[in-house]
């Protein structure tokens, strides 16, 4: 799993994510995907760990960003339910 200090960004920005997955230019096949991460590393820098942001990263390489907001919502869940 994502370390805490992962978890804890991705709740923290969970709804500026959620819009930002929903950008149609993470799936625009003729922009190169080094650009697509470039552009969202750019955007988060200094907003969430270098942990958090390799994990979106991932996501977008994986054509798996739109997934964001249900994985935040999941780890929201998991997070109630088990706050440590």
């Amino acid at each position: 799993g994502l370390p805490k200090q992962a978890v804890e960004d991705l709740l923290n920005h969970a709804e500026a994510l959620a819009k930002a997955s929903r950008l149609d230019f993470f799936y625009a096949p003729n922009i190169p995907l080094s650009d697509k991460t470039a552009v969202m590393k750019k955007a988060l820098k200094g907003h969430v760990s270098e942990e958090a942001g390799d994990f979106i990263s991932l996501l977008i390489k994986k054509k798996r960003f739109a997934l964001i907001p249900s994985i935040v919502d999941t780890y929201r869940f998991q997070h109630a339910e088990n706050p440590e």
